[in-house]
């Protein structure tokens, strides 16, 4: 169990391999979430056959036409059991689940 205010970054470094957070936005016309970051950029080792993605790092890129409420939604995903197998495979382990309120602006041109 996480306690709040806990950081589990090195944690979650460490053991690239057996965690995955994704992102959501919601609704999704607010924006899109990507993550940039791979295992290889933590471990050296391939231990579940693929260098997928872990989530640490990521860019939002907010929609050309969203103005107001949207949540940021971010689950981490633990695997313990099974493998991760995919940069988008789930898991019934969840390690974080949060939906973030986020305030999102019109544009202002420059």
């Amino acid at each position: 169990m996480l306690l709040i205010g806990e950081d589990i970054t090195a944690q979650v470094e460490e053991e690239a391999e057996a965690h995955l957070f994704s992102y959501a936005m919601v609704p999704s016309a607010a924006g899109s979430v990507t993550v940039t970051d791979l295992e290889s950029d933590y471990v050296s080792t391939d231990t579940n056959g693929g260098d997928y993605a872990v989530g640490l790092r990521f860019r939002v890129a907010v929609g050309a036409a969203a103005a107001g409420s949207a949540e940021l939604q971010v689950r981490l995903y633990h695997f313990d059991t099974n493998p991760k197998s995919s940069s988008t495979a789930t898991s019934d382990e969840i390690d974080l689940d949060l939906a973030l309120p986020v305030s999102v602006l019109a544009p202002v041109a420059p």
